[in-house]
């Protein structure tokens, strides 16, 4: 993980609503193509990946920082579509 994403990530683990923000700004699209995949309407996926975030965050402080974060969030993703 590169250092600028690793700063993200721990700064969400502390809470930091901008960094709540960059990461969702930074990883929408990504993680939007991965609901598309699994939803057939544009509208369902958006809301998949909406509720996705909601769990990326209220989980955060269970990322391993050793691992993905990208990965991590697809899974999420996949895993709530």
């Amino acid at each position: 993980m590169d250092q600028e994403l690793l700063r993200i990530v721990r700064d969400c683990k502390a809470r930091s609503h901008p960094a709540f923000n960059t990461l969702f700004t930074r990883f929408y699209q990504v993680l939007l193509g991965v609901a598309m995949r699994y939803m057939a309407d544009r509208d369902e996926a958006k809301d998949v990946v909406q509720d996705s975030f909601i769990k990326i965050f209220r989980s955060i402080n269970s990322f391993s920082e050793g691992n993905s974060i990208e990965g991590w969030m697809k899974r999420i993703v996949q895993n709530t579509a």
